[in-house]
């Protein structure tokens, strides 16, 4: 290298713009945006439900109300166990 010549610096990158801060969390917007979605209940929530009566007040037999609910868990959406 000759004593004229100037080493090769690359460019500095350009300073990054300052990111927003975080929103709390309770804040922050949930699914799509633009509040369009609107949260549904699981399609077992009753059976669900039933089986959580049957467990807390006995009003329900428990055998049957387990094999309801797991049937439906385990089904195709729209073909379930009738409620």
């Amino acid at each position: 290298m000759a004593s004229s010549e100037v080493p090769f610096e690359p460019p500095s990158p350009a300073p990054a713009a300052p990111t927003p801060p975080e929103a709390p969390l309770a804040e922050r917007p949930r699914g799509r945006s633009r509040g369009t979605h609107v949260d549904q209940p699981h399609r077992c929530n009753p059976h669900l439900e039933d089986l959580l009566d049957a467990l807390t007040k006995g009003n329900r037999p428990l055998g049957t109300t387990i094999q309801t609910f797991w049937r439906c868990l385990r089904s195709t959406p729209g073909y379930g166990p009738s409620h």
